[in-house]
């Protein structure tokens, strides 16, 4: 009778600090097992923020998740439960008025959602 054992090794914690060529941090955070953990940023090549979140020990983002456009102004917003999207997310476009709204339920998209277009006309539709 075949026996086959695997062996797994915990990881230590890896403080990631990756630079832009400019110099400027690229992003922040740590890993583990090639999994990001903790409190995590990533920045634009200007230094502003890109991303920002927090992923639990199994690399699963939880609670606020936040973007951001090169100019400062938010991309992105909504929340993670249990590492899928849920709830009320939010995209907006870079002068800051709103692309697309709706919610997330189990991680994908759920009931009504409210987009617009380049031009501002908003578009409905249901998930």
């Amino acid at each position: 009778e075949l026996v086959q054992f695997s062996e797994y090794v915990y990881e230590e914690v890896k403080i990631i600090d990756t630079k832009w060529p400019s110099g400027t941090t690229k992003e922040k955070g740590k890993e583990v097992c090639g999994k990001k953990i903790g409190e995590w940023k990533e920045y634009h090549e200007n230094g502003k923020i890109k991303v920002e979140f927090k992923a639990d020990d199994k690399g699963e983002i939880q609670g606020d998740y936040n973007e951001y456009h090169a100019n400062g102004t938010k991309a992105v917003e909504g929340k993670y439960s249990f590492g899928e999207k849920s709830g009320l997310w939010t995209t907006y476009f870079e002068t800051g008025e709103i692309e697309s709204q709706g919610y997330y339920y189990s991680g994908e998209k759920s009931g009504k959602w409210i987009e617009h277009d380049a031009a501002g006309k908003k578009v409905k539709k249901k998930y």
